[in-house]
């Protein structure tokens, strides 16, 4: 696996210790803790917390690979967290998943449903997809309202051998030599020095005149890769006054002090020996900045500068500690005796990750904002993985959570297992730096994950550089504290909605005098639901499982339905194709030998020619509610017309009439007599209802077989003894099989029913493992190859857990990735290769 060191350079090191010892040489007297404060707590506080009244959600995914190869499969378990306290969304229960081609045509989209905060499956990679950077999507209908659609977009890497803008089925491109559809490091080298991109950030926002003034670098070649340069800062008169060298990720920062109204420019050392002349941003002549020093183990430092021109027109101003709704400190400040006040806050005193620190003047406009890291000693997990051999090829992995004070957390952990040897664990963000990076960071983060490989200096620094550079994330004070109240374009959705309106198509108007009944014997659903006053009906919170039916039908409240027009709908969301540019393959900083991508097996498998009998299908096979000596009537295309409805069919073909009696227990009434006759004198003929299933499912109201359209039904089987029903067959057995496609689809608006095929929720599916044409023991295995996918694992209450997996004999070590969550939000990133025992 490859690991980034982060160093501070000298030069970094002496500005920061600058900055330290700036906002550190004295705590002023007129910065006052504003404890109550009616003007503050009214125009600012109050509303804050209105705003964020709403929770926000954001979702994580972890992929069993970092890249894939054509004809793979992707697997992928997906996190859904509350980004104020880093925990698991327990609310949320639909997922939407999908991937999208560099063309911009969608490859794949599922619809998951998400248990407890997770959720997890898989997307199959055909053999035909080019190599090239895919778009992977994974996001909530709730969390649009509050992030970019852009920011929702995850890239993938699928390998190959052509390039990476060649589709493999262009026949067009096949005379292409292999030297020209062959991936090197040094296919990219003539773009190397092109793209170089140099940005100077203040600190605040603002390079205020007459202030000690931060500015940020940020240094990017043409693949957005950080870049190290060397740079000097020089006044318009040609004065140098400063230096600032970039880390490996392209970050750094310099100052200048007592700032005056003049041009300033960078001069850069660019990697490839150029150089570059940036101008910095002008000079402000009124504003306010804030400077923090984070690197104390018990404190933050603050320090706010204006100047004489701001502070005669405006002197008090507000300082709020905060982040994702939450408000931890509120200072007011006064500026008369000087243009620079400092103060500091205890680290236990406010929140752990990132935190905003905000600047309001007197009439709460927001004037300055400076982000920094707290960190969260106690946030971050720690794993123990150990294996030991089990029957034949097969490895127990026995799993531990490890924490100082033995309290048990369950914990949901995802855990990918590769070859020892693997390339595809080059994983460039995690959980961990996701949750703690992500809602406050914008853009794309260059290896996340290697700021929080220690809590160092060296470290906490990187981290400062990054918000400090990217760390942008502007919140709406203008929608905050005039709007505290938004209202939200896309719902929060709890499973599945079905919704329409009934009209009376006679009158041709909405029908109030109406209900609706919904049916899916696929997910054992039947229910009913009353019309509101303007005809509007609603059935929440359904689960619908993916290729299966509703049947939604709509009657008078008597039960009459030949003057009932329904119409249905099923909400699905979905966003627009990724505005995204494909990017090629940076070159690796790592040189490596180009090796032959290896193919998998092909999509579709051909089988030796075989001779199949027919047989008819028994239509009743698999209903456990029908025996051989009941009566069963097949409806054809040839016979269904001659009864016209349900009720006309099993009165002329089995002698079962339908009445209507009793409606006081919420049904619609209706029920079927078989003609047994009452059992006793105190039975009435309507609680002999006959036993009545549809596709092997109950249902309890005779109305959900009255709705049925013959042109839905299959065959229709009844049994007036009730033999082999048990308990509730008295009255008999009633089934019926309905037919997955209809004679034919009536789409007239005036009919009471209505049939939607679902795009429901994707069914569950256990890892299986590829069939590779590559051998294992091989270089090609080794490098590409999967082992075993295990999502969601969760522990027990002594903090352990275990699964098994089979392993070929020829491998010898494994490479685990596993990331997970407690339920108190404590995160855990854990990578290791393991020697497997006996195999050495």
């Amino acid at each position: 696996m490859k690991k980034f060191k982060i160093k501070v350079s000298l030069d970094l090191f002496r500005n920061l210790l600058l900055i330290y010892l700036l906002t550190i040489s004295a705590e002023s007297l007129f910065a006052q803790k504003t404890e109550i404060d009616a003007s503050l707590e009214s125009k600012l506080m109050k509303p804050y917390k209105q705003y964020f009244q709403q929770g926000r959600e954001w979702v994580y995914t972890h992929l069993n690979k970092s890249s894939y190869i054509s004809g793979d499969d992707m697997w992928f378990a997906s996190y859904v967290l509350n980004p104020s306290n880093r925990q698991l969304n327990l609310a949320t229960s639909k997922l939407y998943v999908e991937l999208w081609s560099p063309q911009k045509k969608l490859i794949s989209r599922k619809i998951l449903f998400v248990k407890e905060g997770t959720s997890s499956h898989y997307i199959h990679l055909s053999d035909s997809l080019a190599p090239g950077s895919y778009c992977f999507r994974a996001y909530t209908n709730w969390m649009r309202n509050f992030y970019p659609e852009k920011e929702l977009s995850t890239f993938i890497t699928i390998l190959g051998n052509n390039k990476p803008d060649e589709i493999a089925s262009n026949d067009k491109r096949k005379s292409k030599s292999k030297d020209q559809n062959s991936i090197t490091n040094s296919d990219q080298s003539a773009e190397k020095d092109k793209g170089w991109d140099i940005q100077l950030l203040p600190e605040s926002g603002t390079l205020l005149e007459g202030a000690d003034n931060v500015i940020g670098v940020k240094a990017t070649d043409s693949f957005g890769r950080g870049i190290q340069i060397t740079a000097k800062v020089f006044t318009g008169d040609h004065n140098e006054i400063a230096e600032v060298s970039t880390n490996e990720h392209g970050m750094g920062s310099f100052t200048i002090q007592e700032t005056t109204n003049q041009k300033y420019i960078l001069k850069a050392d660019l990697p490839d020996s150029t150089k570059r002349e940036v101008e910095l941003p002008k000079v402000e002549p009124k504003g306010i900045t804030i400077q923090v020093n984070p690197f104390r183990t018990d404190v933050i430092s603050f320090r706010l500068q204006t100047n004489q021109a701001t502070s005669q027109i405006n002197n008090t101003y507000f300082v709020t500690i905060h982040a994702n709704g939450e408000l931890f400190s509120n200072y007011r400040f006064q500026f008369l005796r000087n243009n620079s006040i400092q103060f500091r806050i205890n680290k236990k005193d406010i929140g752990s990750g990132i935190i905003y620190a905000t600047v309001f003047d007197r009439n709460f406009n927001p004037v300055a904002e400076r982000v920094f890291y707290n960190p969260d000693l106690a946030g971050k997990g720690s794993l123990v993985f150990k294996a030991e051999p089990d029957v034949r090829d097969t490895i127990r992995m026995n799993v531990s959570v490890i924490d100082s004070l033995n309290k048990v957390d369950f914990t949901k952990l995802s855990i990918s297992v590769l070859p020892g040897e693997t390339q595809l664990s080059r994983f460039n963000n995690s959980l961990l730096a996701e949750s703690i990076l992500r809602p406050a960071v914008q853009g794309d983060i260059e290896d996340p994950n290697s700021y929080f490989e220690k809590n160092d200096f060296n470290h906490l620094a990187a981290i400062d550089l990054l918000l400090l550079t990217q760390g942008w994330r502007k919140y709406d004070w203008q929608a905050i504290l005039q709007n505290p109240a938004p209202s939200y374009k896309y719902p929060f959705e709890a499973a599945f909605l079905v919704e329409g309106v009934v009209k009376n198509w006679l009158k041709n108007k909405t029908d109030a005098n109406s209900k609706v009944s919904l049916f899916s014997p696929m997910n054992n659903l039947f229910i009913m639901a009353p019309v509101d006053k303007e005809g509007k009906y609603k059935f929440e919170k359904i689960y619908l499982t993916d290729s299966t039916w509703v049947m939604v039908s709509a009657t008078s409240e008597k039960g009459k339905n030949w003057n009932r027009a329904v119409q249905t709908d099923i909400p699905e969301y979905s966003l627009e194709a990724p505005d995204f540019i494909q990017k090629p393959i940076p070159p690796s900083r790592v040189k490596e030998a180009p090796q032959e991508i290896p193919k998998l097996m092909k999509d579709a498998i051909l089988l030796s020619e075989v001779v199949i009998e027919g047989k008819k299908t028994d239509p009743f096979s698999d209903n456990i509610y029908v025996s051989a000596i009941d009566k069963i009537f097949e409806v054809t295309p040839e016979n269904y017309r001659e009864f016209e409805t349900i009720e006309k069919l099993l009165l002329i073909k089995f002698n079962v009439r339908t009445e209507h009696g009793d409606t006081s227990d919420g049904g619609s009434g209706y029920y079927f007599n078989t003609g047994r006759g009452a059992l006793s004198i105190e039975a009435s003929q309507q609680s002999l209802q006959p036993l009545m299933n549809i596709d092997g499912m109950r249902v309890y109201d005779a109305q959900a077989i009255l709705d049925l359209p013959l042109e839905y039904i299959e065959a229709v089987s009844v049994n007036k003894d009730g033999f082999g029903g048990g308990i509730g067959a008295s009255g008999g057995i009633i089934s019926i099989t309905t037919r997955k496609t209809p004679f034919f689809v009536n789409n007239a608006e005036a009919t009471n029913m209505k049939k939607i095929m679902v795009h429901g929720y994707a069914k569950p599916m256990q890892y299986f493992t590829p069939k590779y044409n590559i051998v294992p023991g091989t270089r090609e295995y080794d490098n590409y190859a999967a082992i075993y996918w295990k999502p969601e694992l969760t522990t027990d209450n002594k903090n352990n857990a275990s699964f098994k997996f089979f392993v070929p004999r020829e491998i010898k070590s494994l490479n685990i990735r596993a990331e997970g969550i407690s339920v108190d939000g404590k995160v855990f990133l854990h990578e290791q290769k393991i020697e497997l025992p006996g195999k050495n």
